[in-house]
């Protein structure tokens, strides 16, 4: 892997933007973090690793995660009594 480098960037936090593309993945044994991926970098060089949730709705306030669910589960709760349109009847009343 070839490193790349980021830009400065006053409106981030740390000031510092990482590079677009940079990627590493480590599988987490025994609670601790195993990385085993190719690099350039020296010996000693500092990585900082930040959680990536895999949960597309993670940024939601609780409320509207709330009112998310709310609504899904009404989905269902329609389609499992049979109130519900095909789409091809959805498509011929438009």
């Amino acid at each position: 892997m070839k490193p790349r480098t980021g830009s400065f960037d006053s409106a981030s936090p740390k000031g510092y933007l990482p590079p677009m593309g940079t990627s590493l993945k480590a599988e987490v044994r025994g609670g601790r973090l195993v990385l085993d991926e190719p690099t350039n970098l020296p010996d000693g060089t500092i990585v900082e690793f930040v959680e990536v949730s895999t949960d597309p709705f993670s940024a939601l306030p609780p409320e509207e995660r709330a009112q998310l669910n709310a609504s899904i589960d009404r989905g269902l709760e329609e389609a499992l009594s049979g109130r519900v349109q095909s789409s091809d009847d959805l498509l011929s009343s438009l």
